[in-house]
């Protein structure tokens, strides 16, 4: 089987991650292999953007990008 890779963009609070997440879901239920990152901004109190973090779509462990 060949490997895919698939990159979505869009306009913040479209959805982007949660059809990510969604989609890991339902490839684990079927018990199809897959693996992924996603890029998720991380915000302050006042809505400004502060930075980035990594969630492995896989175990699930979450790491900063950047601030």
């Amino acid at each position: 089987m060949e490997a895919k890779c698939i990159i979505l963009t869009g306009e913040r609070g479209i959805g982007k991650s949660t059809i990510c997440l969604k989609v890991s879901e339902l490839l684990s239920e079927k018990h199809y292999p897959h693996a992924g990152i996603i890029s998720t901004a991380i915000f302050d109190h006042t809505g400004q953007k502060a930075g980035f973090e990594a969630l492995d779509l896989v175990t699930g462990e979450r790491w900063p990008l950047g601030r």
